[in-house]
């Protein structure tokens, strides 16, 4: 259950008149300066008067005794410095549960005395009022300054009285005002106030009760409460907001903000556009108080001064007028790392420990880079906003990133949709897994872990609809990447680049199959080291196994009876080179050779098989093809006779010298030997190599 202050019954409904008890409600730079004191013929004292302005002066009845203490000139009143080693004035109005205790202490990073508060969190509270136990009564001096030091989560609550009655101006280490219409009102000071260090606050009380409601007007103020455990020194009130002073740090005074620009003082982008005050105010110059669309919204204040759509911050970032319609972004750059820092980036998770990211230079891109390292996908990495919010990217919808990993990854999209939030996820593999909830994926395919850099784009809106027909993209929020390695130039377009839709069919490359139309697949140039984006560019061959990459990824065992059989990588002296090697009970196991994803080759483009073996026992080869007719299985022997065949197997012989212990290399025209077999048939695709026999090959490929 949420806690407040004290009911207002505490408070009195009409507040009494303000006295100056004593001379210890003035801080002790009033009494720093010289004074010159005054009295009267029975030498009691009746003034004294500081060479800084301030002057006491004193009454007195017949008896002698003083009836009154009047005080000109002074710029504040002092509620608690605690440099006199007490806690008078203050009290817990909030014991439950029991144990909370007030003490005067001596703060090391002060250096000198504090209050501190210890009990059960927000469930306790404490109050300062006059040291008699009454209500302050300030109706002189309306800004309220104190410091604070606080690691857990607090409320402060100032008591008022106003015109429309009793109020709690209430603030709590939040980013977000809520603000209130009746008796409490709410105002955030940001979650860096919890940090464990001092911090020093100074609001504008009066300007604090009219933004949230502005006919009514402050009177007085009564006391200062607070929830949470903590330290707090110097509570007092100022006769105005200090010269100088930027609360929010938008390069703007609070009293320029609140008297000339209208702006928050407390917040440092007042219009949310996405740009500092400051900065804005720089930009507009002059027109800061001119209306580019004729909205009745001053250009300082509007968060789309032109109302073509695109906030003035974005605008002003991507360098278009934020006050002229015609002239729009056509994207948003969110990070080019060219600025040498990591603003906006944070480690969202770092368990285990020691993840880094870190502004480096890197000399593929000739540029800076952003690079993560850490525990490779345990680890994750976030890009918002310089100051932490999301994006809020309701313009652009299709998503550039460059990026270069040799390991695993998943990059996440935090979007905004019709149906809620969702991460629209990203991994190096072949096949989309989808979803119809929060998550949703899409492959980018193996290559993208090859340890170099590719450029991904990828229209969010049609990834969202791919998976749920039903739902809409509104916003992008963020950026996420799990694994380490190196990322660069993330930003959001208003439609896939002409170059990205190399062929002009009206799909993206990442999205066409075959982008430049060549007739070969996108992921067989890559592999084979051709432009997937060139027509001109055309692979000679497809090697699927050459035993250099030192794995023996694509290979399977679907054969294992007998158990025991084992498929591994080795050196051979004789091909000065790395071979797979496979070892077994002879041919009654089977090897098989597919993608590195288990999928089939679905090669379209070469049907003639090469291959290099090197066996000194009977085995067979198995090429998987799809043709015309069906599925079919070419198969070779060391025989001399080829017995060919017109069903599903297909048999030529290779001649029985190919198993005498040494290597040898052959080559086969597949859709010659299915005509030779099955003049009626033609073939289409070849889909893998299947291996049955303990011995060596490589170099398995399909070319011309």
């Amino acid at each position: 259950m949420h806690r407040h202050a004290p009911s207002d019954t505490n408070y009195p409904s009409r507040f009494l008149l303000y006295a100056v008890l004593s001379l210890c409600l003035f801080p002790p730079e009033v009494f720093a300066a010289t004074v010159h004191y005054g009295y009267d013929q029975r030498q009691r004292l009746i003034g004294a008067e500081y060479d800084n302005g301030v002057t006491f002066t004193y009454s007195y009845d017949k008896p002698g005794n003083r009836l009154t203490e009047n005080v000109t000139g002074a710029t504040n009143t002092a509620y608690e410095d605690a440099e006199d080693g007490n806690i008078s004035g203050w009290d817990i109005y909030d014991n439950d549960p029991a144990g909370s205790a007030i003490v005067n202490l001596y703060d090391d990073q002060r250096t000198s005395r504090v209050i501190e508060f210890t009990g059960a969190g927000t469930a306790n509270g404490y109050r300062l009022r006059k040291v008699d136990g009454s209500n302050w009564n300030d109706t002189t001096f309306k800004v309220l300054e104190w410091s604070a030091r606080y690691g857990e989560s607090f409320t402060v609550y100032i008591a008022v009285q106003t015109k429309n009655g009793f109020r709690y101006l209430y603030y709590t280490p939040v980013a977000a005002d809520g603000l209130g219409t009746g008796t409490y009102i709410h105002h955030g000071l940001g979650s860096a106030v919890k940090d464990g260090q001092w911090h020093t606050f100074v609001r504008d009380l009066a300007y604090d009760l009219k933004a949230a409601q502005p006919d009514n007007q402050l009177e007085a103020v009564l006391g200062f409460l607070i929830r949470g455990s903590g330290r707090v020194d110097d509570i007092k009130t100022l006769a105005g907001i200090p010269a100088g002073l930027d609360s929010d740090g938008d390069a703007l005074t609070d009293i320029d903000e609140i008297n000339t620009y209208g702006t928050n003082p407390y917040s440092a982008d007042t219009d949310g556009d996405g740009i500092d005050d400051g900065e804005e105010l720089a930009y507009w110059g002059a027109h800061w108080n001119s209306d580019a669309d004729g909205d009745g919204v001053i250009n300082i204040l509007d968060p789309d001064a032109d109302g073509d759509g695109f906030g003035d911050g974005m605008e002003i970032r991507q360098g278009t007028n934020p006050g002229d319609s015609a002239l729009y972004p056509a994207g948003a750059l969110y990070d080019d790392a060219e600025d040498g820092d990591v603003v906006g980036w944070d480690i969202y998770d770092n368990d285990p420990t020691g993840a880094t990211i870190n502004n480096v230079y890197d000399d593929g891109r000739s540029g800076r880079v952003i690079e993560f390292g850490g525990a490779g996908t345990a680890n994750g990495y976030r890009l918002r906003n310089d100051d932490g919010s999301y994006w809020a990217d309701g313009n652009f919808k299709v998503l550039q990133w460059s990026m270069r990993y040799a390991e695993n990854f998943v990059v996440y999209i935090a979007v905004q949709t019709k149906n809620g939030f969702r991460y629209l996820y990203y991994t190096p593999v072949e096949t989309d897994g989808l979803g119809t909830a929060t998550y949703i994926h899409h492959g980018l395919g193996a290559y993208l872990k090859d340890g170099d850099w590719h450029t991904l784009v990828r229209d969010l809106a049609y990834d969202l609809k791919e998976a749920q027909p039903d739902n809409e993209l509104q916003a992008v929020l963020g950026f996420l990447i799990r694994g380490s390695g190196r990322v660069d130039d993330i930003a959001t377009l208003a439609a896939i680049p002409a170059g990205q839709d190399s062929d002009g069919d009206g799909l993206s490359n990442l999205l066409d199959p075959d982008a430049d139309n060549d007739g070969f697949s996108d992921g067989m140039e890559i592999r084979q080291g051709t432009d997937p984006a060139n027509g001109a560019s055309l692979p000679t061959s497809a090697v699927y196994e050459d035993g250099e990459d030192n794995t023996i990824t694509g290979w399977d065992i679907y054969d294992n009876d007998p158990t025991g059989a084992t498929v591994v990588n080795v050196y051979d002296d004789q091909r000065a080179g790395r071979v797979i090697e496979v070892t077994g009970s002879g041919s009654a196991n089977g090897y098989r050779l597919r993608n590195d994803d288990g999928s089939y080759w679905y090669d379209t483009n070469f049907k003639v098989l090469e291959w290099s073996m090197k066996y000194s026992e009977s085995f067979t080869v198995y090429i998987a093809v799809q043709t015309k007719n069906g599925f079919r299985y070419l198969y070779y022997t060391p025989t001399a006779a080829s017995t060919l065949g017109t069903g599903t197997y297909v048999h030529h012989g290779l001649g029985s010298a190919v198993r005498d212990g040494s290597w040898h290399t052959l080559a086969r025209n597949l859709a010659a030997d299915l005509k030779e077999a099955q003049p009626d048939n033609e073939l289409e695709s070849v889909l893998g190599f299947l291996l049955r026999g303990s011995g060596r090959v490589d170099d398995i490929k399909t070319k011309r």
